[in-house]
Parts: C-alpha cells; sequence; structure tokens
C-alpha cells in the first residue's frame, strides 16, 4: 500500500460492503457469493459506510476475511480470506466465493454471511447477509425473506495505529450450543494469520462456569493457594483458545521485543475471561504468566447495535467525578477505604464528590455535574435476580444494568467501577447485559471492573495510581497491566485483587488534558 505524498491518483475514500448472493439456499447444494466493494449500500446487507484511514494513499489492499454459519468452501482449495486490490480504476472490485450449506433436519434454517473488511491490518467495516437455507429446494417458495441483522462500524479513527493483535470471537451460529468462532487479525502484514475462523467449544453453560471461577477466586482470596488457583483456571482458559492463537501472539511479540504486545477482544461472547489464559511459556518471564500482564489487552463489546465501534483511542478530560458514601444499610458494611478513594481523587485531582444515592447518580449520568471521567467507590454485587446485579447505592437501590442502559448518558466518559464482582458479563435476548456492557453501550469511552471481590485497602491504592498515571498520559490497560504484575507466586503477595480488573476498552487509548498533567 503506497502512503504518504504521491502524485498517484487516489481511489474513492469511502465505501460500502458487497455480499451479493440468493435469499434462500438449498442444503448441501452450491452458491455463488459476489464479495467485494460498492459505491451504495445494498438493502441486503447491513453494514456502515467504510472508511480508509486518512495515511491511506494510492492504490491498496482491502482484506476481506469471511464467517459463513454452517457452512463450507465448495473448493477446499479457496480460502475465507480475501485479498481485493483497489484502484482509481478499479474502485469496488469483487470476486466470486462458492460456498455449500451443510446438511439439515428442519426445513428452513435462518444463517447469516458475515465479513470483515480491513486495510493494513485495521478493521474498517462489519457486513452481515442473512440468508434462509432450505433442506429442500421445493421449500425455496416457502423460504420468508430474512430478516437482515444489524451491523457494526469498525472503521479506525484518523491517525491511529491498530493493535498489534485484534481477536473477533462471534457465536457458531443458532442451535451450536457453546460453539464460538474465532478470526485473528495482525497489524503487521508480514504475520500470517488463518484465513478460515477457528471453532472453540466452551461448552453449554458458560454463565455458570463465570460463577464457578469468581467463586474459587473468592474462596481462596489472601490464602497460600489464590496464584495456583488462578493458574489453574488460566490453564483451563489456555486449553480453550485456538492453537493457532498462541502461534500469532507469539509471532507479535517477536516483531517487538522491547515492549509488550497490545491485543484488542472483540467478542460477541460475554462470559469468558480470555484475558487470564495462562501464557506458557510466558512472553516475559519477570511478570505472572497470564496473557493480560502479559500483553496490554482490551476487550470491546461486539454486540447486535451497541456498543459502537470502533473503540474510542482518545479521550479529553476537562473534569472527574467520585461517587461514594457513608453505608448504613443493613448487610452492608460502610467502606471506609472507599469513602478514602473518592477523598483522594477530590484533593489530588480536583473531582466532584457525588453522593452515591439514587438521585445523585443519575444527576451525574445525566451530567450534572459534567464529568469526562466517572469513579465509583462503593458495593457491588453479582446476582441473576432482576434488579438484584449492580452497583448498591446507599440508599438501598440498585443501579443495575438495564437503568444505566436506559439512562440518557451525558458525553462518552471514562468509567471506573471500583466495586466488587461488576465486570461479569450476562446475556439478555441473545445481546450482553453486564454492567460494564451497559455502560459502553450507553456511550461510556472505556470501563475498568473487578471480575471477583476486591481488597478495599488495596482497590483504594490501585486507584491512586491509576490516576496519577492515566492523567499524564499512559494508557490505562497499560497501567492495568502493570498493576497486575503484583500478583506473584509468594506468600508476600497478599491478595488477587491485582488480577482482578478487567479493562474494556481499546488497548491503545489515551486521556488528554487540555492544561496540564491533571484536571483543575
Amino acid at each position: 500500500m503506497t502512503t504518504g505524498a504521491t502524485k498517484e491518483k487516489d481511489p474513492p475514500r469511502s465505501s460500502y460492503a458487497r455480499l451479493s448472493c440468493p435469499d434462500a439456499v438449498v442444503a448441501e447444494t452450491s452458491f455463488d457469493v459476489i464479495v467485494g466493494l460498492a459505491p451504495q449500500p445494498d438493502a441486503h446487507v447491513i453494514g456502515e459506510e467504510m472508511h480508509r484511514p486518512d495515511s491511506s494513499h494510492g492504490a491498496y489492499t482491502m482484506t476481506i476475511q469471511l464467517i459463513a454459519d454452517g457452512m463450507r468452501l465448495a473448493d477446499p482449495a479457496a480460502t475465507w480470506r480475501v485479498d481485493l486490490t483497489v484502484t482509481a480504476e478499479a474502485p469496488y472490485p469483487a470476486v466470486t466465493v462458492a460456498l455449500v450449506p451443510e446438511g439439515q433436519d428442519e426445513p428452513i434454517r435462518a444463517s447469516s454471511i458475515r465479513a470483515m473488511y480491513s486495510v493494513d491490518g485495521s478493521p474498517i467495516g462489519l457486513a452481515i447477509r442473512s440468508v434462509a437455507i432450505v433442506r429442500t429446494p421445493e421449500l425455496i417458495a416457502a423460504a420468508p425473506t430474512p430478516a437482515p441483522a444489524p451491523g457494526v462500524d469498525l472503521a479506525l479513527p484518523a491517525g491511529h495505529v491498530a493493535p498489534d493483535l485484534t481477536v473477533r470471537i462471534e457465536r457458531a451460529g443458532a442451535g451450536t450450543g457453546g460453539r464460538l468462532l474465532f478470526q485473528l487479525l495482525a497489524a503487521d502484514p508480514s504475520i500470517d494469520t488463518p484465513d478460515a475462523p477457528l471453532p472453540v467449544d466452551i461448552g453449554d453453560e458458560p454463565a455458570r462456569d463465570l460463577q464457578h471461577i469468581t467463586g474459587e477466586m473468592q474462596a481462596v482470596e489472601g490464602k497460600l493457594t489464590q496464584f495456583a488457583a488462578l493458574r489453574g483456571i488460566a490453564l483451563t482458559i489456555a486449553d480453550r483458545m485456538p492453537i493457532e492463537f498462541w502461534a500469532v501472539l507469539r509471532h507479535v511479540a517477536a516483531l517487538h521485543p522491547g515492549r509488550p504486545p497490545t491485543i484488542l477482544f472483540l467478542s460477541a461472547e460475554p462470559y469468558v475471561p480470555w484475558e487470564l489464559a495462562l501464557v506458557d511459556p510466558p512472553l516475559d518471564p519477570k511478570v505472572p504468566p497470564f496473557l493480560s500482564a502479559q500483553a496490554t489487552v482490551g476487550r470491546w463489546v461486539l454486540g447486535q447495535r451497541r456498543p459502537p465501534l470502533p473503540p474510542p483511542m482518545t479521550l479529553t478530560v476537562n473534569a472527574l467525578a467520585a461517587v461514594s458514601g457513608v453505608y448504613e444499610l443493613p448487610g452492608w458494611q460502610r467502606l471506609l477505604a472507599a469513602e478514602g478513594e473518592a477523598a483522594d481523587l477530590v484533593a489530588a485531582h480536583h473531582a466532584a464528590a457525588v453522593d452515591a444515592n439514587t438521585a445523585g447518580v443519575l444527576g451525574l449520568l445525566r451530567g450534572t455535574p459534567p464529568a469526562d471521567v466517572i469513579h465509583f467507590a462503593v458495593h457491588g454485587t453479582s446476582d441473576s435476580a432482576p434488579g438484584a446485579d449492580g452497583l448498591i447505592l446507599i440508599d438501598g437501590s440498585t443501579l443495575d444494568p438495564i437503568v444505566v442502559l436506559g439512562t440518557a448518558l451525558h458525553g462518552h466518559p471514562f468509567v471506573f467501577l471500583n466495586a466488587c464482582q461488576v465486570a461479569q458479563g450476562d446475556q439478555l435476548l441473545g445481546d450482553q447485559a453486564g454492567l460494564a456492557a451497559a455502560f459502553l453501550s450507553a456511550g461510556a469511552s472505556a470501563v475498568v471492573a473487578p471480575l471477583w471481590s476486591i481488597d478495599d485497602q488495596l482497590a483504594r491504592q490501585i486507584a491512586a495510581r491509576f490516576y496519577d498515571r492515566a492523567l499524564r498520559g499512559d494508557p490505562p490497560a497499560e497501567i492495568m497491566r502493570t498493576e497486575r504484575a503484583a500478583f506473584m507466586d509468594d506468600a508476600a503477595t497478599v491478595s488477587s485483587t491485582y488480577m482482578a480488573y478487567q479493562y474494556f476498552g481499546h488497548p491503545g487509548l489515551r486521556m488528554e488534558v487540555p492544561d496540564g498533567p491533571s484536571p483543575t
């Protein structure tokens, strides 16, 4: 791809996905899909307008990675990855890919063909074409016109660098249980990544499995067995990941020996904490062997319509807010360290103090007072009962995911949920429904939250170090990676709190403070 100043005639800066095929196809019968670019949107294809990065000039290569639910390539020599040369003379290239739907027992089954478009390792769009698969040809006439699935825009902001490795995780399709599909995209074109989606089976009860993981970590908290317990969990998670992932990760790390690799998980699956996977042998033997300590990792929710993609890479911070309060509720002890944590932010960074009651928190989310960073130092809980999962406020109410999703969030704040267990994912009507996902869907730029219960004093110290660095320009994902380095396999490690935090956001996100190192 030609970059920089050039006299070469430039192709169009934007285009739409082309995924042309019949509305209904017959099982075990080959059909053609035309895959490429188009100047106008197609009513059958869901996907936003795609924009090339500003650094792209002249002819370039568009890479398209396909996933087809319940289908195989008709030609065994063909691949699921297509590279198309885009020029000013031929700005909308396309190629024909022949697919064969697998056999099925049901008369008609809804399916889809999904395509991720990328330039120079940067995802710039995702398109979806719905297809009905019928068991026999005579059922074609009875097949309803498939309802299109919503698409998402993966365009990267101008001038921003793609993560070293993007991992796209989708469900394999209806009726496939816990089967997932992994796709790998490397920013460096010299890294060979699998063109076909990689199947992974996580079993039929991932929600229960997540509860087992968090329950185990809470049971061993502060004990000599805590490192071994997390290592056992990490080994179990690593065994579920495709072998190809580990090969690509090591290739990426070898190309960047002076720094940790950056990884972005775009996941439609809400339960598995892939960030905890064991890296064996570790990339860096001096830090804990868990993926989110070995690499700078961010996670983003691959939802139906929300949260918007791509994850932001910059956030201008003019004001902070710290939410805390005095708990006098039956069954909820007072959080003296959390009260001190909020006071620290007020004193060190001039955060607005917001009382953790319903009126105060809803007002804050709606913009009173305005805040670009919202920090919660409160009680949290994870419970499957409606209205019982989320942040516990001092007036006895719960700020749960549904309430967050239904609140008109002001701006695009960075949200730090320093409360027990609130990073845990969930599902509602097939979409992600945990508290972190709700904040992202409401418009948050990023979220930090712990998967399991945390030590109050350590949480206060971690928050103080986090803001000292983040408000001076260090990426939040890298800050959290270095915090995890304190979780070592020795008796001096007093808590697993360091490893509890998940970071939802772009691994390269930075906070920008207009008038100095910290808001005033």
